[in-house]
């Protein structure tokens, strides 16, 4: 009972050291803002002041969030324009706030669209997926999917391309569908088979990426012990 009591009272000790540390880190912050010009190294204490913040449930975290993106847009600091739209509407796509998090997915991808970032176009179709998926707007969350597998393919980029065939494959589960993408969602999750081995190079999805009504009969990545490319 009194080695009970004595973790209790170290581990609440601990929390408390934490939760002073980081007060004081956002103290130290919110001061070096307030006297801060409007320049690149305000969007980055902005966007560090967030990240102190709980990731699901303050209101405080969106609140600088945007704060930095608004600056962002303002000075022309592009990379964290962008950065602020994409972690924004992840954020509130993981609260479960779909309908906001679709708001900033879409800037996102009109600020995609206007800086002519094609590969980082291709690749937010994956989020939009997701997003449609949630809404229910099964349709939209097949062709975002399509998208992002068709350029993950053309890049060789297979681990990303595991991920998207993974949310295809759960899509079909919700949707009561056929399976679409064969046998490599089994193996999508294992980095060491889907993105170090040459031998799936030109048979991911049949060498034709979901044709006519989106079908493939059998993917698969070899496991070969020791035949890493």
């Amino acid at each position: 009972m009194k080695l009970l009591i004595l973790l209790s009272l170290l581990t609440f000790g601990k929390v408390s050291d934490l939760n002073s540390q980081n007060t004081s880190k956002i103290d130290s912050l919110k001061n070096e803002i307030a006297h801060s010009p409007e320049d690149t190294n305000k969007v980055n204490q902005l966007i560090e002041l967030s990240s102190c913040y709980n990731y699901l449930a303050s209101t405080e975290k969106m609140l600088y969030l945007n704060e930095a993106y608004l600056l962002a847009k303002k000075i022309g600091f592009k990379r964290k324009e962008e950065f602020t739209l994409y972690v924004v509407s992840k954020v509130y796509f993981e609260r479960g706030m779909y309908d906001l998090s679709f708001a900033y997915a879409i800037k996102y991808i009109e600020f995609l669209e206007k800086e002519k970032l094609t590969d980082k176009l291709l690749s937010a179709q994956n989020l939009l997926g997701n997003i449609y998926q949630k809404q229910g707007k099964f349709n939209e969350a097949r062709q975002c999917f399509l998208k992002a597998a068709q350029y993950y393919q053309s890049t060789e980029n297979y681990q990303r391309l595991g991920v998207v065939l993974n949310n295809m494959s759960e899509l079909d589960l919700a949707t009561h569908a056929p399976r679409l993408v064969g046998d490599f969602v089994e193996h999508a999750g294992r980095e060491d088979v889907a993105a170090r081995h040459a031998q799936a190079r030109g048979r991911l999805l049949g060498g034709g990426l979901l044709d006519d009504a989106l079908h493939v009969d059998h993917v698969r990545v070899d496991r070969v012990a020791g035949n890493d490319a």
